[in-house]
């Protein structure tokens, strides 16, 4: 190649590039523009602002499980449509109340390693920006929330994987690898567990490359052996290396090993702390088919550019009738990762999209033209009684939870919605649309779980004890019926925290919640009510009662001999249920004879005047 055809060539590439760092700038837009959108469609509500004022108070439980219950089905469209990896939900301090990808993860601080985030927090004003949630790198959009009067409630941050870029820019043309390159700093922000999936890249010392077998599903690696190979003669070419040293971007064509190779680079990191560069290669190949390939590679990303900058327009100016069209965005979303069917009035599948017979594991002939419910409700029984079938013949709407089974014979969990056809005022059957939420309902009982159960002890919790407490005294006033409580205190609890170490008073306090769960009826309640106190619920039960469950619960503790904890003891506070008693005053009373127990030398049981 003479100087005058590399000269050439040079200057093809160097429109490419400029083309090419326009696209990475529109998607980046686009996708900010839709995350506002899902913001104020979905996040940025009262329902939402009211569960984050709950957690400010203290009710980060409860918050947590009912945040994730709300916002789901809002997540899981985001992951099918704009490759949205996670939403997080972060409190005024930075620290993160809810991840709706993994909601059992809560409790760090992601501004403490993402500058997106700890700007969006000091400013509280919208940022994005390149960074990490932890386990892969994209695009971070940070946005405050705050309620009607300007109160600061925290974040909600939409994290967009970087496939999102190469699985574009591959589909528009196929004729060119796209590699995405990090530099090792980013590893600084990855949870440690997850560090492996990152690979140094041979022969470039100081950056890595993104699970580059494709263990992960959002991650941008999986280079196929050609990229492979292209990749390994680019990072021996000395003008490469300097490109990623250098600022902005570059478009490079070089020789190695009899070939040709060509090169655009452009950088998609954010400072020098987290950076990253997109690597577009075409093949080698001779001067006549460079300059071919490059002239047609101009002319496809020159439309594609123009094509983006339209949308991107219309986008924005159509922006105000696609809020008012908040309805018919739900619909698309619900419908974006379903399995639809659509059945007659005679229960008969007669249509099935791919979703329906991947998720139930059918082949098309298998259900098509069959009674969908002989096949695939999991509810033995006659047709008539099918919930599904009745708004078929009915032409009625239904929304519900339900179980189907799968071909294998294993029963999934669904969520489905039936709507009526009908052609000229006639019923002709309905459409069944259903989601899969056998691991949501999983994840929805971990979060659950978590937000009702006491960590240590497994016992219930303060918050969930409440609530049972207030609906058992609303039924035993309504119905007549006797109720005690009793509060338990662990004696000189910080004596043997002191002595022994906090294990063995964790030791204590759980083998305490043993014996309590054993002294009481499955259906009475033991939760731990705070620190080294407890409280144990006794439905149906007299002050009589109360105090010989209580003695009862004395001296297995007394008596309890058990290696690695000291002995031990406790005092019980009893009250039971009078006329026009609350919550409150219950409480109270158990409290008052608690303390009595205490001061009249602890370890034994006082009831409540």
């Amino acid at each position: 190649m003479n100087y005058l055809e590399r000269k050439a060539i040079e200057g093809i590439l160097e429109k490419c590039r400029v083309t090419m760092e326009g696209l990475v700038q529109t998607i980046v837009l686009s996708k900010g523009k839709s995350t506002e959108d899902y913001l104020l469609f979905y996040f940025d509500k009262p329902e939402v602002h009211g569960l984050m004022e709950e957690a400010l108070k203290g009710g980060e439980e409860r918050a947590r499980a009912e945040l994730y219950r709300e916002l789901w089905k809002a997540y899981e469209g985001l992951r099918e449509r704009a490759m949205v990896r996670d939403v997080q939900f972060l409190l005024p301090d930075g620290t993160v109340l809810l991840r709706l990808r993994t909601p059992h993860l809560y409790g760090d601080k992601p501004s403490q390693v993402n500058p997106v985030v700890k700007r969006a927090l000091e400013t509280s004003l919208p940022q994005k920006g390149f960074g990490t949630d932890g386990v892969l790198s994209g695009y971070v959009y940070a946005y405050p929330l705050k309620d009607g009067k300007g109160k600061k409630l925290g974040l909600v941050v939409f994290y967009v994987s970087l496939e999102v870029l190469r699985s574009f820019l591959k589909e528009v043309n196929p004729g060119v690898s796209y590699a995405i390159l990090l530099k090792e700093d980013i590893l600084q922000r990855v949870f440690t567990e997850y560090r492996h999936y990152y690979e140094e890249v041979k022969g470039l010392k100081g950056w890595v490359i993104e699970d580059p077998y494709r263990k992960l599903k959002d991650s941008a690696g999986s280079l196929s052996q050609e990229e492979e190979k292209l990749l390994r003669a680019l990072v021996l070419e000395s003008s490469f290396t300097r490109a990623l040293s250098m600022p902005g971007n570059h478009a490079l064509v070089f020789r190695s090993q009899g070939a040709y190779y060509k090169a655009i680079v452009v950088k998609i990191g954010e400072g020098d702390k987290e950076s990253a560069v997109l690597v577009g290669m075409p093949s080698g190949a001779d001067i006549q088919s460079i300059s071919r390939s490059y002239t047609t590679y101009e002319v496809v990303f020159s439309l594609l550019a123009l094509a983006l900058s339209l949308y991107t327009y219309f986008y924005m100016r159509g922006l105000y009738s696609l809020r008012l069209s908040h309805k018919s965005l739900e619909m698309v979303l619900s419908l974006a990762n379903a399995g639809v069917v659509v059945l007659d009035k005679g229960g008969r599948a007669r249509f099935l999209n791919d979703t329906a017979l991947e998720l139930l594991g059918y082949k098309k002939e298998e259900l098509l033209n069959k009674v969908f419910h002989d096949l695939v409700h999991y509810h033995t029984g006659p047709l008539e009684g099918c919930p599904i079938y009745r708004s078929a013949m009915k032409g009625m709407s239904y929304k519900g939870e339900d179980s189907f089974l799968k071909r294998d014979g294993n029963p999934i969990e669904v969520e489905v919605d039936v709507k009526p056809i009908r052609i000229d005022a006639f019923l002709e059957g309905v459409i069944l649309s259903f989601y899969d939420i056998t691991t949501r309902k999983e994840k929805e009982k971990k979060v659950y779980d978590m937000a009702t159960h006491d960590q240590l002890t497994k016992l219930h919790n303060r918050w969930y004890a409440e609530e049972f407490f207030a609906s058992e005294l609303a039924r035993a006033k309504r119905q007549g019926l006797p109720l005690s409580i009793l509060m338990i205190d662990v004696d000189n609890f910080k004596n043997i925290n002191d002595t022994y170490g906090h294990n063995v008073g964790d030791m204590v306090l759980k083998s305490l919640a043993q014996i309590l769960k054993s002294s009481v009826r499955s259906y009475d309640l033991v939760a731990r009510w705070g620190g080294e106190e407890f409280l144990i619920l006794l439905l149906g039960d007299g002050q009589e009662e109360a105090v010989s469950i209580g003695e009862r619960i004395r001296r297995s503790v007394e008596s309890l001999s058990k290696e690695g904890i000291p002995k031990f003891t406790v005092s019980v506070g009893v009250a039971s249920y009078r006329e026009g008693d609350d919550i409150n005053s219950l409480i109270e009373r158990a409290d008052k004879a608690l303390y009595k127990a205490k001061s009249q030398g602890k370890n034994r049981v006082v009831a409540g005047e």
